[in-house]
């Protein structure tokens, strides 16, 4: 199986105002156990409102030439891929379609939400990149860079021994985001079950759960549109 890494930076957060500055690609072979190809680049912006974050100056971004070759190739290895992998696929899908409409693209998957890292079966969480990097001992360098953040993630993926049952138990059970149904006297029932108050929705007990998991609560769930 071909997996390709997908990673964005963003000039903010609005998806109207701001503007995507770099992107990543990394793809690797799970039959070889290698990278196949990697390609980023910086796409010209006159600003950078996120420049503390993700540390990209302006005047690089005004300095770039010959991104649109460098944005072709990565339009053709996203379509070239058995699958796609980012951390925080909701927020990269945005900008990524933005840059290139696509009609049909391969499964795309979130290693933040839809898979299930941990062996403590309560954690409904979000699961951050660095904090994946530090419990499998990855070191961490230049987060909120695209290429570097694809990197860490792949080697992540590297590190767990278990990675390729993860990805099939996440292809045919991924999890989803689900709003518990409770009332207050029961915020310690549901505690116990791993979700988490307002954390992940504002002002309600949420948490990330795959579909075989819902049956053993003893409340009701639904779906977080």
């Amino acid at each position: 199986m071909r997996i390709c890494i997908l990673d964005v930076e963003t000039s903010g957060l609005s998806s109207e105002k701001s503007e995507v500055i770099e992107v990543a690609a990394l793809v690797f072979s799970t039959s070889d156990n290698t990278i196949l190809q990697s390609i980023s680049t910086l796409i010209p912006a006159k600003t950078n409102e996120a420049e503390k974050i993700n540390k990209i100056p302006t005047s690089a971004l005004l300095n770039v030439v010959n991104h649109e070759n460098y944005l072709s190739l990565i339009r053709q290895t996203i379509l070239t891929n058995d699958l796609i992998i980012s951390h925080n696929r909701t927020f990269d899908e945005v900008w990524i379609r933005k840059l290139y409409p696509f009609d049909e693209i391969p499964q795309w998957i979130c290693s933040a939400t839809e898979i299930k890292w941990s062996v403590n079966e309560t954690y409904r969480g979000r699961y951050s990149l660095m904090q994946l990097c530090i419990d499998n001992e990855i070191p961490v360098w230049k987060p909120h860079r695209a290429y570097s953040d694809c990197l860490s993630l792949y080697h992540v993926l590297q590190r767990r021994s278990d990675f390729m049952s993860l990805l099939q138990q996440t292809i045919k059970h991924p999890r989803r985001l689900y709003l518990a149904n409770i009332d207050f006297e029961s915020k310690d029932l549901v505690k116990s079950y791993g979700f988490i108050w307002n954390r992940l929705i504002p002002q309600k007990w949420a948490g990330y759960c795959t579909e075989n998991e819902l049956v053993s609560f003893p409340f009701t769930v639904t779906p977080a549109s």
